[in-house]
């Protein structure tokens, strides 16, 4: 894989697929000549190994600086100073491709044939490792130790994890991976924990930032999918087929391995989302189900997503598996929403087993969809997305369980408990976990993946026992698609009252279209999507730094900078300028447009973080839980950017933009940085877009009635709600 060559900017990728299908097919028939028949499992660790990053049940807790100390003490170097070991410590320095895989390959080979000269004992170590490695292991062996490692995290599935009496420690576990190892499969064994191969499958081919970023784009590899994998094992696309109803590896593989099973859902097994159409305008949304003669506009609820698997045993326990959007096993972390589950399914609790009256349209199993929400009983609406965060810590078990901390006045804003940015978990008992349905999957062992959502949804409503604030339905409105005119219009009046209740946006389904359907997909309207109504502000940009994930979508190494550092001016000191630095962004910029800013900033000569950085000509702040950067701007730079809403970082008393994207960013002589929101507009603008009135407003008006003044109008009253809505419907026809 590594010796195709990317395709440079202009020139058509479309051969680089088939040379990788190509590469693979070959392997793949080399293999079974060799091992024919193929070892049992040996498809299914093919892809948990080759896909690193769809292996969902096993966690290693591992990242580049954790595990480089540990591959330097397995191998006896030092990473200090000028070390032979150093490259470890600094896999992402700025002239090195920012993969430590490649840097333990370069270690191993240039240790394994040293310099002629005295050979410290450290290197007389490492030479015999080296010297001794036959790596004679199969994939299977390697696996198994893989899921050894796996087993001493506690992110691991239940299914993967051993009993802590048994466990090996992982310094000893790796040991055993990397030993017998040849410079070239430890370093895939180092991308496999990382979970990331891309670098060693797809590698840099320049190192400079200019050539990066506009020799080359986003398209010059056409990267392998899992899908075209499972194609070229399985060329009669059952295994894939298998893949779109059980989105497993080992259930997808198990089909190859079984060519006659009969698949279909089962509970326990997560099933693939829909991946959904993003609809850039009400017409264009409305474009994509053009086919279909009646559309739903089902509310977008700001949550997390929940697939409720139910399994229920004749003497009427049951037992609950819940799988995130991720297909990660989240059934401890959301142990909070079990008793919701049972209650809106009639089903009795554990404790209060036996409970023969008790009535219930489950016999066997079922499978929903929901989004999991918080609810603020004070408010009597689903609160805001960030508010989720604490009552998960607080009624989880497992590891994103936590111990409850008290917040002191210092942390507190001057706002009351319902405007305070501080969460503080469940508001007292008026804030708690609920869930909205909008899918059922599977009832009874039956299969419902083929059925049409109107179908799907009856019987939802049939079985699902609502509770206001805690098991509800989602919310939708019907459009005939009889008169397109008409069609579009009601879609910009309906889409407009969602934008001014401030929901985060809607998902269109046909009346007829099957879960996960190809030819009737369903689309997803937000604002966001709608070029220029995104939330849009003036900040001010002051530091930046090379982010991994990003830096590999875009196939550029440690020398791009490609994560920005935006803060808002929040006061002067007596001589400086004090911003505080709120969020990050890394996308919205072309190519050509972050090639500029990269040159921007390194011709201004910016400073390291933490050298002399008292030496700026202004005083910062770092919201927690970000990052440092890896410079700081000595002369700050205005930027443009827009999001999908608002959210609260954990531990932030400030508002942040969700999902930032940047459209541009100002030289010093075409607008100063001195044209930035404040940090009092930013959060007033926040407050406004999430519909959360001014800080101490409840106050005010308490003194207001007091002395008999006319207090002044919420944020959410009707008349503000009315010109909300008059205002999108203007913005939306304008944009379509």
């Amino acid at each position: 894989f590594a010796v195709v060559k990317p395709k440079k900017a202009g020139h058509a990728a479309k051969n680089q697929e088939s040379l990788y299908v190509k590469t693979l097919t070959n392997w793949t028939k080399a293999v079974q000549a060799q091992h024919s028949p193929i070892p049992r499992e040996s498809v299914a660790t093919f892809f948990r190994l080759f896909f690193p990053e769809e292996d969902v049940s096993r966690k290693y807790g591992l990242q580049e600086t954790r595990l480089s100390i540990y591959i330097a003490d397995i191998y006896g170097v030092s990473t200090s100073g000028n070390s032979r070991g150093a490259s470890l410590r600094a896999w992402n320095a700025e002239n090195d491709v920012g993969c430590l895989g490649v840097e333990v390959k370069k270690l191993l080979e240039s240790t394994a044939s040293p310099s002629v000269g005295c050979r410290p004992p450290s290197l007389v170590r490492m030479l015999t490792i080296i010297k001794t490695v036959n790596d004679a292991r199969s994939m299977a062996d390697i696996d198994a130790l893989l899921t050894e490692l796996a087993s001493t995290s506690a992110f691991s599935s239940a299914a993967v994890r051993g009993p802590r009496n048994t466990r090996r420690k992982p310094r000893d576990i790796l040991a055993d991976l990397y030993k017998p190892s040849t410079p070239s499969s430890a370093s895939v064994i180092t991308q496999i924990i990382l979970k990331d191969l891309r670098p060693l499958l797809y590698p840099l081919k320049e190192t400079h930032y200019t050539a990066q970023l506009l020799q080359y784009n986003s398209k010059a590899v056409c990267m392998l999918s899992k899908e075209q994998a499972m194609k070229v094992w399985d060329p009669t696309g059952r295994m894939l087929q298998a893949y779109r109803v059980r989105a497993s590896l080992e259930e997808a593989a198990g089909v190859f391995e079984h060519p006659d099973a009969f698949v279909q859902p089962e509970v326990g097994v997560p099933i693939p989302i829909p991946k959904c159409v993003k609809g850039r305008g009400c017409k264009d949304a409305l474009g994509s189900l053009r086919r279909s003669k009646k559309v739903w506009v089902e509310t977008k609820y700001d949550g997390e997503r929940a697939q409720i698997h139910v399994q229920v045993d004749e003497d009427g326990n049951s037992r609950i598996t819940i799988f995130s959007k991720s297909k990660r096993d989240s059934t401890l972390d959301r142990f909070g929403i079990h008793p919701i589950i049972r209650e809106a399914l009639g089903l009795p609790e554990p404790s209060t087993l036996p409970r023969p009256s008790i009535t219930h349209r489950i016999k066997q199993s079922v499978v929903l969809e929901a989004e999991m929400v918080a609810f603020s009983d004070t408010l009597d609406r689903i609160d805001e997305f960030w508010r989720i965060r604490s009552l998960i810590a607080s009624t989880a078990i497992g590891v994103r369980g936590a111990t409850r901390k008290k917040v002191t006045p210092d942390s507190q804003e001057e706002e009351g408990s319902q405007s305070s940015l501080i969460s503080n978990g469940d508001d007292h008992g008026t804030r708690h976990l609920a869930l909205v349905f909008f899918d059922i999957l599977l009832l009874d062992s039956k299969s419902l993946l083929w059925e049409p959502y109107s179908k799907r949804r009856s019987l939802l409503e049939s079985i699902v026992r609502r509770r206001p604030g805690y098991a509800m339905l989602a919310e939708r409105v019907h459009i005939s698609m009889a008169n397109k005119d008409q069609a579009h219009d009601d879609l910009i009046h309906v889409f407009a009252k969602l934008q001014a209740d401030h929901q985060e946006g809607a998902v269109l389904k046909a009346d007829e279209s099957k879960y996960n359907d190809y030819s009737l997909r369903w689309v997803k309207l937000k604002a966001d999507y709608i070029s220029g109504y995104g939330d849009c502000l003036d900040m001010v940009l002051l530091g930046a730094s090379w982010d991994k994930e990003r830096a590999r979508e875009l196939l550029v190494g440690p020398s791009t900078y490609t994560n920005f550092y935006v803060s808002a001016l929040c006061g002067n000191s007596k001589t400086k300028p004090r911003f505080q630095v709120i969020f990050t962004v890394s996308y919205g910029l072309s190519r050509e447009q972050l090639e500029e800013l990269n040159f921007l900033i390194k011709s201004s000569d910016p400073v390291d973080f933490g050298s002399t950085v008292s030496q700026l000509p202004y005083t910062f702040s770092l919201n927690p839980g970000l990052a440092k950067p890896a410079v700081m701007l000595q002369h700050p730079l205005l930027c443009e950017v827009f999001g999908a809403g608002f959210t609260k970082a954990h531990r932030s008393k400030f508002y942040e933009l969700r999902f930032p994207r940047m459209t541009k960013c100002h030289r010093p002589n075409e607008r100063s940085w001195t044209a930035g929101t404040n940090i009092e507009e930013f959060q007033r603008v926040a407050r406004e877009s999430v519909g959360r009135d001014r800080p101490n407003k409840d106050v005010d008006d308490w003194c207001n009635s007091v002395w008999g003044k006319q207090s002044s109008p919420t944020i959410r009253c009707s008349a503000k709600r009315k010109a909300r809505e008059e205002e999108w419907v203007q913005k939306l026809a304008k944009a379509d």
